[in-house]
């Protein structure tokens, strides 16, 4: 079971995560205002809130895909 590091909320089974880059599911991003992301790639989560939507382009690592920042429910 995933885990969030803030708060210990389970977020996710480990066999949901997919490969979208050849780093595999996990990976370190800096956007283009210098803010550092850390990204899993995921097929199913739970227990999540999207905090910009709705999802946008901008700034996706994935041409193609629309990107999404999630928090847990008890961070949000």
């Amino acid at each position: 079971m995933l885990c969030c590091r803030d708060c210990d909320a389970q977020v996710a089974d480990l066999r949901e995560a997919f490969l979208m880059s050849a780093e595999g599911p996990q990976a370190t991003y800096v956007n283009p205002g210098g803010f550092v992301h850390e990204t899993l790639t995921l097929h199913k989560a739970q227990g999540l809130r999207c905090v910009n939507e709705p999802p946008s382009t901008e700034y996706s690592w994935f041409p193609g895909y629309e990107i999404s920042f999630e928090m847990t429910l008890s961070l949000y």
